[in-house]
This record gives structure tokens, sequence and C-alpha cells, in this order.
């Protein structure tokens, strides 16, 4: 009989690097514990974004359309963790698409945008998230996105066309400008390809504004039975408030479905205040408004965590001193010894944690 790691180096052999990679890539995908993967190609779909194409080893279970993934790239030495939304259909079993927008203070992004490429390595988390399709799937869908939530979306966009979904499917995804779009082009293909399936693509700043923003009456003109259709969104908070209200008024608001990434009230390096102290660690560094968790990892540390997004509560520790706030929705807890998830929290002046 093959032992476990006998078996597990076959399957590496048989995975898609197969001996082809260099012996370094291999050796790396031999991993028994993580996901490893190494980008195959790279794509820079408008000016501040970038598609990248990763291989996986034998260890990925595959995943879901809707669901992320937590990548880790080293950047100058130290380990960065972020999470991306797959955008690929979910019937590919060895390769993800993650597409991200690099910004002025996303250190992971912008490396992303501005130097990934072909043979970067990277580590993922397996598969996370319930934000999914159902199955069966109801026979009306409406799937909505704004800006770089389409990725979760465009992933069940894919896999319910390379599925031959029946249901009637609307793909709305708002932007600025056509040019902000990163995945117009294969949106224009998939319209051109299945026309049964209603496209549109909705910009902001267009000069015609009847259909730019999502209301009753531009539904009921692009979307007709979108009373009737189970809906998911990604995007925006405005755009995903503007949805569960245009719902909740049809007393249907069960019907929608989201997901959000990021803050709802971001704070920015420049707002932020204070010194956050990591009192088991005798470490401390002026606070720059990101969560405790990043802050964290960007002098060394390494908490337990999983989600990133204050879904599966393996980061919280105690607060010692100080006041911190959630990220998802403003509010303040300054209680000390209150357990609070770092990844959500951002300390508010001076604030010390269990770390």
């Amino acid at each position: 009989m093959l032992s476990q790691l006998a078996k597990r180096t076959l399957r590496a052999f048989a995975a898609p690097h197969g001996l082809n990679t260099s012996l370094e890539a291999f050796t790396r995908a031999l991993s028994i514990s993580n996901v490893r993967g190494m980008v195959s190609r790279a794509v820079r779909p408008t000016r501040d974004s970038v598609t990248l194409t990763i291989r996986l080893n034998s260890v990925w279970r595959g995943f879901v359309a809707g669901q992320f993934v937590e990548l880790t790239v080293e950047i100058d030495g130290v380990k960065h963790r972020r999470c991306y939304s797959m955008a690929n259909s979910d019937t590919e079993r060895w390769t993800i698409e993650l597409t991200t927008k690099g910004h002025e203070h996303g250190r992971v992004s912008s490396y992303l945008r501005d130097h990934a490429g072909p043979g970067l390595p990277v580590t993922l988390s397996q598969a996370m998230g319930e934000f999914c399709l159902p199955d069966p799937l109801p026979r009306h869908l409406l799937l909505i996105s704004g800006g770089s939530g389409i990725t979760p979306v465009m992933s069940m966009l894919r896999s319910l066309v390379a599925r031959g979904a029946r249901s009637d499917i609307t793909f709305l995804h708002y932007c600025a400008r056509a040019e902000d779009s990163v995945y117009r082009n294969a949106l224009a293909a998939l319209a051109a390809k299945h026309p049964s399936i209603a496209i549109h693509q909705l910009y902001t700043r267009a000069t015609d504004q009847r259909h730019s923003r999502l209301t009753a009456e531009a539904l009921s003109e692009i979307a007709p039975a979108w009373r009737d259709s189970e809906v998911f969104v990604c995007g925006p908070f405005d755009l995903m408030d503007a949805a569960r209200d245009l719902y909740a008024a049809e007393g249907r608001e069960d019907q929608v479905h989201q997901e959000a990434f990021g803050p709802r009230q971001p704070m920015t390096p420049t707002a932020a205040e204070g010194r956050l102290t990591f009192s088991r660690s005798g470490r401390a560094a002026e606070n720059d408004g990101q969560p405790i968790l990043v802050q964290a990892e960007e002098m060394g540390l390494s908490p337990p965590h999983g989600c990133r997004m204050g879904v599966c509560h393996t980061c919280v520790c105690s607060l010692k001193s100080g006041v911190v706030r959630d990220t998802r929705t403003g509010e303040l807890v300054d209680e000390a010894d209150t357990m609070i998830q770092i990844c959500v929290s951002a300390p508010v002046g001076n604030v010390s944690v269990d770390l």
C-alpha cells in the first residue's frame, strides 16, 4: 500500500504543472497542507487592474461560483494575505482567475497590478464563502455587479453558461465608464454568443442616464421579470442597498443575496490617529487606519485568521484598552476585555490588543 505522502506526490506529478515546470516550482507543489499556485498568465484589461490566471497543485479541492480564496504573496520578504473572488467558471478544475484593481493604499493590489506575471508563486486557502447559486436553480436569475464586485458574479454567469443552465438570466454590470470595465470584452463576447442571456453594461457617467442607476423603472425596462427573480448582487454598498430597498418595497427582500468586500466606512491613513500596541508580542506602531489584522501582519505577526471579512470568527482576540471601529457597520467598541474580530476592527486613537 502506498503511503499518504507517496500518493500525494504521485498526484502532484499528475497535476497541471506536470513535469514541465522547474524543480523549484514542483517542490513548492509538494506541500501537503497548503494550496500552492503559480501565475501562468497576467493581463491588464484597464489602466489600474490585472487579471491573473493561476494554476494550482493537487491539494486544491475546487470551488463553487461566488466563492473566494485568501491569497498569500511575498512582497519585499514579508508575506501579505488578501481575499479575492474567483471570476472563472467553477467547471475549470485546476485553474482559477482572479482580478484586482490597484489603488493608492492597497499594498497587495498595487503590487499585483504592477509586478505580477507568469511564474509568480502564490499560496492560497481552500475556497470559502456562501455567496453561491441555489440548487436547483430558480426560473429567473438577476445577477448585478458594480465595479470590482463583478468577479464573483462573473463566475456565476460563466458557470451557468458552461452548464447550459435553462434559467431566464439577466446580468447587469455598473461602472463609471466603458474603459473602467475589466470584463467589458468578455461580457460582449458572451452576449454575442448567447443572445438568450440579457447582458447589460451600464455606465454611471454615460450621457444617457436612463439606466445608469438601479431603480424600479430602469429594471422594468431591461429586466421585466425582476420582481420574480432571485437576485445576486456584489459591489459598492450604495448599489447593494439600492437592490435590497427595491425588493423590500415589494415585500421580497428574501430574494436578495449579497456579498461585500471592504469596509462600509473606510478610514484613510491621513485620518488615522494614535498608536496600536500588541501587548503580548511587545510590538507597537503608529496606527495607519487599516484593520488590526493587516497592521499586525505588516509588523511581522501572524495571528490566526480565515476569511478576513468577519464571517468565520477565526481571528478573535481581546481588546485590552482603547476604541475600535467595526469597518462593516461603523459601530464603536470600547469595553476592555471584549472579544473583537481583528479582520474587521480598526483602531480609533490609541489601542492595545492581546496579541
